[in-house]
């Protein structure tokens, strides 16, 4: 969805996104039968104002009760983490230098091996290779 709005909203960035699922199969269903999933979105901006602007207008729909920011990834960067009845959604938006990503982490609610720092760590490695 982020990299349909980028490609859509502001013209200029070039936008690509990823998805990984256990099985390979789309779509991927959350629960006890379900498997860890990953989405990845990012976008490169012609010039770092214009992604500082992008990454200000669109932090605000992340910035819900519970979201926090995150010191070490990009320039700057918003995780949440939501545990429902069906699974865990870990998230992390940022922003580096003229790159925006967006990174969700699914897993269903009896994996305990996937956690925030999966996520992070995932973040960051996508950050070393823009």
């Amino acid at each position: 969805m982020l990299s349909e709005v980028l490609t859509a909203g502001f013209p200029g960035c070039s936008t690509h996104s990823s998805s990984f699922s256990e099985n390979g199969k789309f779509p991927f269903i959350i629960g006890k039968k379900g498997e860890a999933a990953v989405e990845s979105v990012g976008s490169q901006s012609p010039s770092e104002t214009k992604a500082s602007h992008l990454f200000d207008s669109l932090r605000r729909p992340f910035l819900q009760a519970g979201d926090s920011y995150v010191p070490g990834i990009g320039n700057a960067a918003i995780e949440n983490q939501r545990h429902t009845g069906i699974g865990n959604v870990y998230s992390i938006f940022w922003r580096q230098d003229q790159y925006l990503g967006y990174l969700v982490l699914i897993a269903p609610q009896d994996n305990h091996a996937i956690d925030m720092a999966e996520a992070e760590s995932l973040a960051r490695d996508q950050i070393a290779q823009t």
